[in-house]
């Protein structure tokens, strides 16, 4: 959610869009709407619809957070009648409440997770910042930060990471460690193993059990299997392995159940494989907003019927 559309809805200068972007955002999982009650509970009217007493919202936060009380209104102006002063205000108000609940995230474990077919972009105390493909989670310890900032990730992930040699970044995920050198990267854990795209900087790949350390940079892609046999492709066309942030799956010699794996994550589907279709490589764009263009397009590039049974998918070879 965009801090900006917050604020202007909690100052209640909320346009009718961005009334309807707050309420999707804060139905779309019950994090967001505590989030959302919470945020709300700051401010008290001032007496009449739309109108916020934001100083004494401010107070409440700036005394929780130690801080010196500053008049965000100027002397002679009624609050109603400072429309752009009141959600720049309250701007500040969320930004101080935001940063209360990071501080307090800190001191306790956290965990964030994605639906099917939901995406989500955590800011992190140490201000990197990692988006979540669907039905994905990832666990930020108790203590992160102090000294290490150690993750857990299930599923697929994009990192982009504030480099600090003192406190290594690191991620657990698969049985495997993945720890940043650079910034930009993205990692997908799954029961096949680990696969890390690196777009920008370097990232280091520890294997279980001693197995070694693979070390990746620019346009390189990992892919390590659970017994810790690995694979590295040079010169990748990552922007395109990463291109699901964008709207797009686009698969780049991958396993048909590797395909079919990611589309059960965008879709609330089931995709059964006749048996053999599993190793058939795709390369192929695949839209994550359409199934039926999705679909139509895998059933034309591997020359495949489908046959559905409710939620139940079944991809075979033409005849």
């Amino acid at each position: 959610m965009d801090s900006d559309r917050l604020a202007r809805y909690l100052a209640g200068e909320a346009s009718p869009n961005d009334h309807a972007d707050v309420a999707a955002w804060a139905s779309a999982n019950p994090i967001n709407q505590k989030e959302l009650e919470r945020l709300s509970a700051a401010f008290k009217p001032a007496g009449q619809p739309g109108a916020y007493d934001v100083d004494q919202a401010w107070s409440r936060v700036a005394s929780r957070l130690g801080q010196t009380v500053a008049d965000p209104e100027p002397i002679g102006l009624p609050l109603a009648s400072r429309p752009a002063v009141r959600w720049l205000a309250a701007a500040a108000v969320l930004l101080a409440i935001t940063s209360a609940l990071v501080i307090q995230g800190r001191d306790r474990t956290v965990t964030y997770a994605t639906t099917i077919g939901q995406q989500r972009t955590i800011l992190l105390p140490d201000g990197s910042k990692a988006t979540l493909a669907p039905a994905s989670t990832i666990v930020v310890p108790a203590g992160y930060g102090k000294p290490n900032r150690n993750l857990t990730l299930a599923g697929r992930a994009w990192f982009e990471v504030t480099h600090d040699e003192a406190k290594p970044f690191r991620i657990a995920a698969a049985g495997m460690m993945v720890e940043d050198l650079g910034t930009e990267f993205e990692v997908v854990a799954s029961g096949t193993g680990l696969q890390v795209t690196v777009v920008s900087g370097s990232v280091a790949v520890h294997r279980a059990g001693g197995g070694g350390t693979v070390t990746l940079g620019p346009q390189d892609v990992a892919t390590i299997s659970p017994e810790g046999q690995s694979s590295v492709d040079h010169y990748a066309p990552v922007e395109r392995i990463t291109s699901w942030r964008q709207g797009t799956l686009d698969f780049v010699d991958r396993p048909l159940r590797d395909v079919a794996t990611e589309l059960e994550r965008w879709y609330d589907v089931e995709l059964v494989l006749a048996p053999g279709l599993g190793q058939r490589p795709l390369n192929a764009p695949i839209p994550t907003a359409n199934l039926t263009e999705a679909l139509e397009i895998i059933t034309t590039a591997l020359g495949l019927t489908r046959a559905d049974v409710g939620r139940v998918i079944t991809l075979a070879p033409k005849p």
